[in-house]
Parts: structure tokens; sequence; C-alpha cells
């Protein structure tokens, strides 16, 4: 690096060096800085090692604008709706942790390759509505096109009537239609009846310990 000899009109990325002089720090170990116009007309200081090694290669406005697009690719934060659904999907596929993972992740579900990517899945599915959920038309298939919509608690309930059936004092009934008559969450059950709890028990009120 001593040797790289850098002066007045070098280039590195956005940054024209125009004026090599001495670090008025006294208390830092580099002695020199170098003044430099970036290319949005704005004027940066930088270190040599910075310039060399590729750390600086703009007055700041580069790392702003890549911040910026990102933002704009799907103009959703971390607090919205739709990249909570998303990223709640993940972690119950994925996360072996995770509460709900025995019953996404543990039985086989997955996620296609491509809703991998969040801006993929916002492509396909849109932005969350109010009040909906995303629900698997088929429930023992995946996470992909085709086989997910925007959905309320009821819609889901009734989609898995198809399919979950229990025995309540000696009467076969669907899980779902069971839980509305008792106005206890659906989610709540299912960890209690996860548990070997009956199913008589499960459904005991929502204060009871779950």
């Amino acid at each position: 690096m001593r040797g790289t000899d850098i002066s007045p009109g070098s280039i590195f990325g956005r940054l024209t060096v125009v004026e090599v002089y001495a670090n008025p720090n006294k208390a830092s170990h580099t002695r020199v800085l170098y003044m430099c116009k970036c290319s949005c007309g704005s004027v940066a200081h930088v270190t040599k090692a910075n310039l060399i090694n590729g750390n600086s290669k703009s007055c700041g406005c580069l790392n702003r604008e890549i911040t910026s697009k990102r933002s704009k690719t799907h103009g959703c934060s971390r607090g919205n709706r739709t990249y909570k659904t998303w990223k709640s999907m993940m972690s119950r596929c994925y996360a072996k942790g995770y509460s709900n993972y025995p019953f996404y992740g543990g039985r086989g579900i997955t996620i296609c390759d491509r809703w991998h990517s969040f801006e993929n899945f916002l492509e396909d599915m849109g932005h969350r509505p109010a009040g909906l959920t995303i629900e698997r038309l088929d429930n023992n298939g995946n996470y992909e096109p085709g086989n997910c919509r925007w959905a309320t608690r009821k819609e889901q309930c009734r989609n898995t009537r198809l399919t979950v059936w229990v025995k309540c004092l000696g009467v076969r009934v669907r899980l779902p239609a069971l839980i509305e008559a008792t106005g206890i969450s659906y989610s709540t059950v299912y960890r209690r009846l996860y548990r070997g709890w009956s199913v008589e028990r499960a459904i005991e009120l929502e204060g009871y310990a779950s």
C-alpha cells in the first residue's frame, strides 16, 4: 500500500482526489488525508487505506442510493403486515425452535424456492389485506403459487373442516366447528392437543393454563 501513488486527479469510484494534506488530528495514526470531490458535488476527506481497499467509493451518497433502492423494491418495512406474514411463514417451516414448527416444517410443509425471496412472494400474493391471513388451499400442500390465498379466519376454518376430525364425548365432529362453538382460538386448542391433552380438556375455557 505504501508504494501506491495517489495524486490529485486519481479516481476511486465516484471520488476524484483534489488535494493531499496533513491530518490535523494529532491523535490519529493516519498522517495524511485526501480531499476528494464526489461526482454528486460533495466533498469528502478520506484516508489512503479506505481509497485503496475500496471502502470509500463516494461521499456516502452511493450507500444511501443502494439503501433507498432496496426499500423501494417492495415498499415494506419489517413492521409491515405482509412482511410479517412472510417472516412467520418462513419461521414455521424452517425454524425448529419456532412454536408452530411441529405443525408445519415438522410435518414436511415447505415453501417453494421462489418465495424464499420476499420480493417474489409480494409480487405473487400482493399486499396482505387488513383482517386476512395466508391460507393453503390444500392443508397438506406447500406454500407456493396456486395453493395460497388471503383468507379470513372463518374461511380458513371451513377449509380445515375438510380434513380435521376429532372425537368429543364419543361423537365424531369437525375440530374447527367445535372450536368455533367454544370461542377458543384454534392455535390454542391445537397446541393443547399436540401436548397430548384430551379433546374435552383442550376445549376448556381459554383461561385454563394452555
